[in-house]
């Protein structure tokens, strides 16, 4: 047999299995009620009991965020989901936490994943029957204590330090050494450049840490980095509890007279001339069938 195809395969096996878990997570844990449904097919996971300082002990420290993300205790609570909601949209139907709506922030995703998957139904204490390795290493918001315009963020010392030692933790566990962590895995609610030194910490420039499979909210470009890092969405504001709750948001739309029919936010990379942005902004103020929301920021004319 080719030396390459042996290899590729059980990697592409694993990233089935990360796939499949991640997906119901998302479907069946977010977008409806928990059901038996058994989904044993998929996989065991065993999910690594990290020392508290890579994950709790991170979010007990929010405060220390500062600019860098001013409101992070209040948007990281509740399993990450954040304060519920009690607003009312424009034709009045009700956006609060009693219809399943709350104020997710974007890079929240570390905690609302963790938080899920300890309700996943096909765990096992038994890391020799899993199929996959969860990491519950919380990343991304190790990245907004160190990292993003605040104090002492040109420290890469305090930058690296979690990663680093989460590193040395791994290599050391039985479970590491039976695949050399390439059947685990790690959400962090970034994007892939965000661990990747240019002003952040360098997690993903780790050697231990290129053997694992990393899900991010943005990954690298295809063969442009370790190829470890695979893109799953931005969580949403939209956590139903039970199936009605979604029927009735789905008949909701289903109703609306939307004139737009696609949305995208963003402001334009002038220092970046691979970034797609800048188009989308020009096309679509050359177009009759686009409308523009334009942010000015400190202007009375704002259209926010």
């Amino acid at each position: 047999m080719d030396k390459s195809s042996s290899t590729v395969t059980p990697r592409l096996r694993f990233l089935m299995v990360v796939s499949a878990v991640f997906w119901v997570l998302e479907l069946c844990l977010r977008l409806t009620v928990l059901t038996s449904v058994r989904i044993v097919g998929a996989g065991y996971v065993y999910i690594h009991d990290l020392p508290s300082r890579f994950n709790e002990d991170i979010l007990r420290g929010c405060g220390a965020a500062g600019r860098r993300w001013p409101d992070m205790c209040n948007d990281v609570s509740n399993g990450g989901l954040g304060r519920p909601l009690d607003g009312v949209a424009g034709d009045g139907a009700a956006l609060t936490g009693a219809n399943g709506w709350y104020a997710t922030h974007q890079f929240a995703l570390d905690a609302i994943f963790h938080a899920r998957m300890r309700r996943y139904e096909c765990l096992t204490n038994d890391s020799s029957a899993a199929a996959a390795v969860f990491v519950p290493f919380y990343a991304g918001f190790d990245y907004a204590l160190h990292c993003g315009g605040g104090d002492g963020d040109d420290d890469n010392a305090a930058r690296d330090a979690a990663s680093l030692d989460l590193a040395r933790w791994l290599v050391r566990r039985p479970e590491w050494r039976r695949s050399g962590g390439r059947d685990h895995f790690l959400v962090a609610g970034r994007t892939t450049w965000d661990f990747r030194r240019r002003g952040t910490n360098l997690l993903l420039l780790l050697p231990a840490i290129r053997n694992m499979t990393v899900l991010v909210v943005e990954s690298s470009n295809p063969g442009g980095a370790a190829g470890n890092d695979v893109a799953v969405p931005y969580p949403t504001s939209f956590h139903p509890r039970t199936d009605a709750e979604v029927l009735r948001w789905q008949r909701r739309i289903r109703r609306s007279r939307r004139r737009w029919l696609m949305s995208f936010a963003g402001s334009p990379r002038a220092d970046d001339q691979l970034s797609v942005r800048s188009q989308v902004i020009v096309q679509c103020a050359a177009s009759p069938a686009c409308r523009q929301l334009r942010f000015a920021a400190g202007s009375s004319q704002s259209q926010c």
